[in-house]
């Protein structure tokens, strides 16, 4: 797969959130350069972004791997979105637009068709959409940010 050189890291962090890259396994600038069609540069400025955000560590002798949460980690990422998404929604609800209620509704029908029909492997990236696109509808910058940063560890 070929990707831009400003899109490596969101590529990569994607892949690591998907489960593409499990949490421990080495990552070599080398093989996510072939993976993701780019040259290595692009792929160690992204590895750095990563640690940064804790989805990477550097362990001695063995390079950038990705980073294995702890169990109180993500019980705290997790408490963290329970607080912050219904104040997300609150805020929608006051402050969405008529478009951001047509793409939210056309993301719950088109997630209730994949269920329907089994194809349950697009229902995570629609979820992400849902969340996104109610985020930006509360029409608070900081939350938006705060959201998305939740949401992508």
């Amino acid at each position: 797969m070929r990707v831009p050189a400003h899109s490596v890291c969101t590529a990569i962090r994607d892949d690591i959130v998907s489960g593409a890259h499990p949490p421990g396994s080495r990552l070599t600038e080398e093989l996510l350069a072939r993976r993701y069609g780019v040259s290595r540069v692009p792929v160690r400025e992204a590895l750095r972004t990563l640690e940064s955000e804790g989805f990477v560590v550097t362990r001695r002798h063995a390079g950038a791997c990705v980073a294995e949460p702890t169990a109180r980690e993500a019980a705290d990422l997790l408490e963290m979105r329970t607080l912050l998404e219904p104040l997300g929604a609150a805020r929608a609800a006051e402050r969405r637009s008529e478009a951001h209620l047509k793409v939210l509704r056309g993301l719950v029908r088109l997630g209730q068709e994949r269920a329907r029909r089994g194809e349950a492997e697009d229902l995570r990236a629609l979820g992400g959409w849902f969340h996104e696109t109610l985020a930006q509808a509360s029409g608070s910058p900081g939350l938006i940010a705060l959201l998305t940063q939740l949401r992508h560890k």
